[in-house]
């Protein structure tokens, strides 16, 4: 747990400020300010770290002259994640150049999608945080060619981990499982649709395509979403769990990066014509907290009787206060998602159960602090909050993946967990020559230290 007091207000005001760009003379004047007044930079850091926003802090406060203040040891702290992340970054972007270049010279046209156009063009800086995944969208007419390319350079799919082919992802999702190049420095992620089937909005592909712009990608020519779209998107794909400065702060930078040119009234209409209220509502509370604008508000008070009460509920509790949304981010329900994949893995009965139990201990029975952050009370521990959190947690994790994976196939993969976790005792018992998870990652070329590593890199 990151330890508050006192001086904690600084920190939280600092933080709010410094990672909008474009600041005003009133930004740098209170940013000023704020900084004089932190006494526990290591807290701070802290705080930075828990909302994985690190590199852009740090170079924002050294660009203007105010890291001064900050010692030598929490100096370091920040240098470490900066080095570690530029690293991994600039791999994934060497390895990205590569498929992307074959996809210029067979004609597959490609949407970049959220961070590394960020990263090029409103922060103009390629390493200003870490990105798990490259994300492009696609056109579904393409799929075959696109998996025969990923082929080709040698890339697997994670649906092979799970025990499917990639083409078979087309018949029941809006994406390809992630593809990996064989270094593990790339992973892809392949998009025909921005959102779950699940979900009860819908969109004009034709017409965000129609919208798309020209994006020069290190010379290699590629599409981006219009600023609209791209405003859109950032919306319905936030996650309610794991959310913080970072990935608020690109709705703000976005809108910031494009104010002068912005239509709002389209924007409305995206969302009318979606019925995309909630996500949206949602989005640009939390981002009105962090950088208030009139026209973020404005549009929040057009938006609001079209929201649900449930939603209404959370972000009331999410924006309660600054402090709130900046200690209460979570990637905890990842987690599941890594004990699935792991339980998929393997046929043998020790293994699938440990993969099993692991899974649903995250589910009902998360930790502690975890507990406290899904439930938005991380900032106010106590022991009526932790008995509240612990029964309060597992509904909302249950909730968010019924609602991500829709209740049907929520249920269905109840059930299909539990038959699996049988058939594998029987068959264990009855025979020496099941595989592994050992030998079903030997298949794909990669190792369990692999798997491990790659796991720990994803939220």
């Amino acid at each position: 747990m990151i330890k508050r007091n006192a001086n904690s207000l600084y920190q939280m005001k600092t933080l709010q400020v410094i990672i909008r760009i474009d600041k005003t003379k009133e930004d740098l004047l209170s940013l000023g300010n704020y900084v004089e007044k932190i006494i526990d930079w290591e807290s701070f850091y802290n705080l930075a770290k828990l909302n994985r926003h690190q590199p852009f802090i740090y170079k924002e406060l050294k660009r203007l002259n105010l890291e001064q203040a900050i010692p030598g040891n929490v100096k370091e702290k920040f240098e470490l994640d900066i080095e570690r992340i530029n690293d991994v970054n600039q791999k994934r972007i060497d390895e990205a150049k590569n498929f992307l270049q074959v996809f210029s010279r067979k004609n597959i046209p490609v949407i970049m999608l959220k961070g590394i156009y960020y990263a090029e063009k409103i922060y103009k800086d390629p390493y200003y945080k870490r990105m798990n995944d490259v994300d492009i969208l696609i056109n579904k007419t393409d799929l075959k060619e696109i998996i025969k390319t990923y082929q080709e350079l040698g890339y697997f799919s994670a649906g092979e981990l799970l025990g499917k082919s990639a083409q078979e992802y087309d018949q029941f999702s809006h994406h390809l499982p992630p593809f990996f190049s064989k270094n593990l420095n790339l992973m892809i992620g392949t998009h025909w649709g921005l959102h779950s089937s699940s979900r009860d909005y819908s969109l004009d592909y034709e017409s965000i395509w129609q919208r798309a712009v020209h994006f020069d990608f290190y010379d290699i020519p590629i599409k981006s979403l219009s600023d609209v779209d791209h405003l859109h998107h950032l919306c319905i794909h936030l996650d309610c769990l794991k959310v913080g400065s970072r990935e608020v702060g690109d709705i703000v930078n976005l809108l910031r990066f494009s104010s002068e040119n912005f239509n709002w009234s389209l924007f409305n209409n995206l969302v009318k014509q979606s019925k995309s209220y909630n996500p949206v509502f949602f989005a640009l509370s939390l981002a009105q907290l962090l950088d208030p604008t009139n026209e973020k508000l404005s549009v929040l008070n057009l938006l609001k009787s079209e929201v649900s009460s449930s939603t209404l509920n959370i972000v009331a509790e999410k924006t309660k206060s600054l402090e709130t949304l900046l200690y209460n981010r979570s990637a905890h329900v990842s987690n599941i998602d890594k004990a699935f994949t792991n339980f998929k893995t393997t046929k043998i009965f020790n293994e699938k159960l440990k993969y099993y139990l692991r899974m649903y201990k995250s589910m009902l029975l998360p930790p502690k602090q975890e507990a406290l952050k899904i439930c938005n009370l991380n900032n106010n521990e106590s022991t009526l909050n932790n008995l509240k959190s612990r029964f309060i947690a597992p509904i909302r994790i249950i909730s968010i993946l019924c609602n991500d994976l829709g209740v049907k196939t929520f249920i269905l993969l109840i059930f299909y967990t539990a038959f699996k976790l049988i058939q594998s005792f029987f068959k264990t018992l009855f025979s020496k020559n099941l595989d592994g998870q050992k030998q079903y990652l030997d298949r794909l070329g990669i190792g369990l230290e692999d798997l491990e590593n790659l796991q720990k890199r994803l939220e």
